[in-house]
């Protein structure tokens, strides 16, 4: 006797559904909601155009060549960050604490900062120009021989 027909083989399963995309920018909204950068501080290139991140934790943070203008950056604090060839033009950083950050070639044309401190920090051909600057902290700040920083119109007092 012959073995009755083998059934067909069952239907292959569907294919599992790929889960969500991440958000195109997922690391920049985590800064955005939590103001700090402990989960994700690359932001290199990144751009801030215009972003809230007052009282931000960004110590540390790698922000080359990002762009940051016009963001709130008021009582955030920056140090050590690594903020190479970025730019801040008409950003607000009223009291931002840029201790120990690397500043080359960083733009601040019009920025507000105001109270800000930039203790030990690099600011090797800085662009300051327009800027607030009254009651801002420069204890010990560098900057490399040949290199200029750029206070034209730039506002200090105290």
């Amino acid at each position: 006797m012959l073995p009755p027909p083998s059934a067909p083989p069952p239907s292959s399963p569907p294919p599992p559904i790929a889960p969500p995309s991440p958000p195109p920018n997922s690391c920049i909204e985590r800064v955005l909601i939590t103001r700090s950068t402990r989960l994700c501080s690359f932001l290199a290139r990144a751009n801030l155009t215009g972003a809230d991140l007052s009282r931000a934790n960004l110590d540390g943070a790698d922000l080359r060549g990002a762009i940051l203008d016009s963001a709130d950056l008021s009582e955030a604090s920056l140090r050590g960050a690594n903020c190479r060839g970025a730019s801040f033009v008409g950003a607000h950083l009223h009291s931002a604490n840029l201790a120990e950050a690397e500043l080359t070639h960083v733009d601040f044309r019009g920025a507000n900062l105001v109270q800000a401190s930039f203790a030990s920090s690099d600011l090797s051909g800085v662009d300051l120009g327009s800027a607030l600057l009254n009651g801002a902290s420069f204890d010990d700040v560098r900057a490399l021989e040949g290199l200029s920083v750029t206070f034209d119109a730039a506002e200090m007092q105290g």
